[in-house]
């Protein structure tokens, strides 16, 4: 488990994520990390046991919404966004 922390705090670090704490969510097959102050969620498997079908048709889904949004959404020049 060290070494996935570590992992993952150096990948956050290179983007220029502020990571001074690894609080662990679940430690199971797959690690599940929060890393704080940039609160970003990593998860980390073993080698071999990468499966991201479900993360990857997820994201699929959320960009079909996304983009189903923007489509519908009307935008008049007068319009204010709400406070």
């Amino acid at each position: 488990m060290a070494r996935a922390v570590a992992t993952v705090t150096s990948v956050a670090v290179a983007m220029d994520l502020p990571v001074g704490d690894v609080a662990v969510i679940q430690n199971s097959n797959k690690l599940a990390l929060r890393l704080l102050p940039c609160d970003v969620f990593a998860r980390v498997a073993p080698m071999g046991q990468e499966v991201a079908a479900l993360e990857l048709e997820l994201l699929n889904q959320c960009r079909r919404l996304v983009l189903a949004m923007v489509a519908a959404w009307r935008w008049d020049a007068h319009e204010q966004f709400p406070d």
